[in-house]
C-alpha cells in the first residue's frame, strides 16, 4: 500500500468517524508514518484521532501534532471541577487520592491508584473534560498485592497468548521493578497497541514500556 492510499484511507476514516470534527485535520504519510497536523476543538478528539488512524492498513506509527484549540475558553477552576466530580462518579477509583491541577488548560495528575488501567482510565478522564488542552500523568500505581516479576511476566505472557489477534512468538517480555516492557516486531500499529492493552489489568504492574517495532508484511 502506497503512502498516498495510507494517507487517502485516514482522512476517509475521520470524516467517517462522528467523534471528531475532521475540517481543520491535515494527514501526511511517509514510509507508513502517519502524521496529523492541524486543531481540534478538544484533548479528547486529538486522542480519537490517532486511535482512528492507528487502525489503518499499512500504518506503522501516529505522529500526533494537532493543537487543541476550545472554541469557548473554560477556567482552570472548572476544569479542575469537573476532573473531580468525574473522578467522584467512578467506582473503582478513589478519587481522595488523586490530585488534580490545571495551568491554562494543561492538566497535572497526581496520587496514588492500585491498578495501571486505573490510571491510564484517570486520563482519560481528564482527555475527556471541557477545556483541557494536555494531561501529564504524574499518578503512581501502588499494587496491595505483593508479586515477583516472574509472576507478573508469566501472566503477561498468558494474556497475549489469549489475544486471537497477535502472535505471542512476535512479542518479548519483560519485567523488572514491576515494570513491563514489550518489544519484538508485529505488521501493524493497532497490534503494537493490542499488546500493551493486555497488560492494564496485570496486578503489580507500576508501568508499561512499549518498545515493540512495527514493519509491515
Amino acid at each position: 500500500m502506497t503512502d498516498e492510499q495510507v494517507t487517502n484511507n485516514v482522512k476517509d476514516a475521520l470524516i467517517w468517524d462522528i467523534r471528531v470534527d475532521e475540517t481543520k485535520i491535515d494527514v501526511n504519510t511517509k514510509d507508513g508514518v502517519v502524521t496529523l497536523k492541524g486543531s481540534v476543538p478538544s484533548h479528547f478528539q486529538k486522542t480519537d484521532a490517532q486511535a482512528i488512524a492507528s487502525r489503518i492498513k499499512g500504518v506503522t506509527d501516529v505522529v500526533n501534532r494537532l493543537k487543541v484549540e476550545v472554541p469557548l475558553p473554560v477556567s482552570d477552576e472548572e476544569i479542575v471541577r469537573d476532573i473531580q466530580s468525574a473522578l467522584a462518579r467512578d467506582a473503582l477509583i478513589e478519587e481522595t487520592q488523586v490530585g488534580v491541577s490545571a495551568n491554562r488548560g494543561i492538566v497535572t495528575l497526581t496520587g496514588t491508584v492500585t491498578a495501571y488501567d486505573d490510571k491510564t482510565e484517570v486520563e482519560d478522564m481528564a482527555w475527556r473534560t471541557r477545556g483541557v488542552v494536555d494531561v501529564v500523568n504524574e499518578v503512581k500505581v501502588i499494587s496491595p498485592i505483593t508479586r515477583s516479576d516472574k509472576e507478573m511476566e508469566a501472566e503477561v505472557r498468558n494474556d497475549i497468548l489469549r489475544n486471537v489477534r497477535l502472535t505471542p512468538t512476535q512479542i518479548e517480555v519483560s519485567v523488572e521493578g514491576g515494570v513491563v516492557t514489550l518489544s519484538g516486531t508485529v505488521d501493524s500499529y493497532i497490534k503494537r497497541n493490542l499488546a500493551e492493552g493486555a497488560v492494564l489489568w496485570t496486578p503489580g504492574v507500576a508501568d508499561v514500556v512499549n518498545n515493540i517495532n512495527v514493519i509491515l508484511k
